[in-house]
């Protein structure tokens, strides 16, 4: 009653399939068919499309609802699904309407009415019947961008199928107040493929075919042994009367009446043996014909089997097909966030050479900052030791024309001493021993005058001391 066939892209883009849905001719004003359709024209007009009014034809619908969504570009990806809801039985022809837009809406529910390529109503082949052809789009769960997947919209497994007529029967019955018949033989145990519904069909028209062929040999056959029960009475006629020749012999013996009946029986005996040799042949024929007809049921019977085994085969094959696609989608899905993490190691790799760059711009700044200060430090550091020295001349030069002066203090004495003995010190703490050495041998500082000088030493700042 209700079942669904998934479609690719080269199913799909010769438009045979499209075409046969909203009734469009050939060059030679024939219908276009997909499978086997019986199309009445004189019903055609009867025909009517439910989906929304696209304002193009269902191709280009299809390839812009493509370009809006991910759908991978592989052939074997299934770009549309087609369900195919057939009036049941139980219904009255002037519920089909109500029931078809029903199923419209049941499934719009489930798929989206914007994927919807098309849902004709066909009502000039055998059964009345909805072709509701989708575009399978659902809602990546780890992206949240939209995506093609027939596997994943129709919830493709023997238990999702289950679910679907079950959903659909409750709400048809809901719908009518009683069951209409959507569960039945077909559909019992979920959605049957059509070459499967097919293959059901071929099996019951030879049954059938096989148990025309058996009535008439049966019937022979009864025939036969009625023919041998009559063989059985004219033995025991043979038993009572004799046979022909012995009816001869002895017919002088016999009254009129009794010769009459030896005769008659004699007549019926031949006849009946005529007839018995007639059905002998008949049945040989008949047995002839059960065996030949046997022999092409167990050909049919075996090359079911060997269809069987294929299907099988190929059942196999997709699933295997199935679980290699899933694996590429996976790898390809762990590329894509490699590439992900390398791109992001890239920028935040450049950001720290930014960083660095500018970081070394700094210390290059700072270290040339450093080497002027240096700079400034050395001269400061060679004035200061000039100035102590200057004024050490004032004692301690040795040219007879030079700085020396005769008449100084105890006090001038002690002081030019004192700035000598701090001069010295100052370039010991700043590391420059050359120039407290320098110092030290310009003014001819020793040890003994420099303790003294300590103890001399003012206790408050005289405005000298920096």
């Amino acid at each position: 009653m209700a079942n669904v066939q998934k479609y690719t892209r080269a199913d799909v883009n010769g438009g045979s399939l499209t075409r046969h849905y909203e009734r469009a001719k050939d060059e030679d004003g024939q219908y276009h068919k997909w499978g086997n359709q019986e199309i009445d024209p004189s019903r055609s007009h009867l025909n009517y499309n439910l989906a929304p009014d696209r304002e193009k034809d269902q191709l280009a619908f299809i390839a812009d609802r493509l370009s809006e969504v991910k759908c991978h570009k592989r052939a074997d990806v299934n770009i549309m699904c087609s369900w195919v809801i057939t009036a049941p039985k139980g219904l009255e022809d002037n519920e089909h309407e109500r029931f078809f837009q029903q199923s419209f809406d049941f499934l719009c529910d489930k798929y989206g009415e914007k994927n919807v390529v098309s849902a004709w109503v066909h009502m000039d082949e055998t059964s009345p019947h909805l072709h509701f052809a989708f575009v399978p789009v659902v809602t990546d769960k780890k992206k949240g961008h939209e995506k093609v997947s027939a596997k994943e919209a129709l919830g493709w497994s023997e238990k999702g199928l289950h679910k679907f007529h079950r959903e659909f029967d409750a709400h048809m019955t809901t719908v009518f107040g009683r069951d209409v018949g959507v569960l039945n033989e077909a559909t019992k145990d979920g959605n049957k493929e059509i070459w499967e519904l097919k293959k059901e069909t071929a099996i019951a028209e030879a049954k059938a075919a096989l148990e025309a062929e058996i009535r008439p040999i049966e019937g022979k056959i009864a025939h036969e042994s009625r023919i041998n029960r009559l063989e059985d009475g004219i033995k025991e006629k043979k038993s009572l009367f004799g046979d022909k020749s012995t009816i001869v012999i002895t017919a002088e013996n016999m009254t009129a009446e009794e010769a009459k009946t030896v005769l008659n029986a004699a007549r019926d005996r031949d006849k009946m043996r005529l007839r018995r040799d007639s059905s002998i042949k008949e049945r040989d024929e008949a047995v002839s014909a059960k065996n030949i007809a046997e022999n092409d049921k167990n050909k049919a019977i075996s090359k079911l089997q060997g269809i069987e085994q294929r299907e099988a085969a190929v059942k196999t094959a997709q699933k295997e097909a199935q679980m290699k696609q899933s694996q590429a989608d996976t790898m390809y899905q762990q590329q894509l966030n490699l590439n992900q993490l390398h791109t992001q190691a890239m920028r935040e790799r450049d950001g720290y050479k930014t960083q660095l760059e500018a970081e070394k711009q700094k210390t290059d700044i700072i270290a040339s900052e450093n080497a002027i200060l240096r700079s400034r430090l050395n001269h400061s550091q060679q004035a200061m030791t000039d100035i102590v020295k200057a004024v050490g001349m004032l004692k301690y030069d040795k040219n007879i024309n030079g700085y020396k002066t005769l008449s100084l203090t105890k006090k001038q004495d002690r002081l030019i001493d004192g700035i000598a003995n701090y001069g010295s010190k100052i370039a010991r703490a700043a590391g420059r021993t050359d120039l407290a050495k320098d110092i030290d041998e310009s003014v001819s500082i020793n040890q003994g005058i420099t303790t003294e000088i300590r103890a001399l030493e003012p206790k408050q700042n005289l405005g000298w001391e920096r």
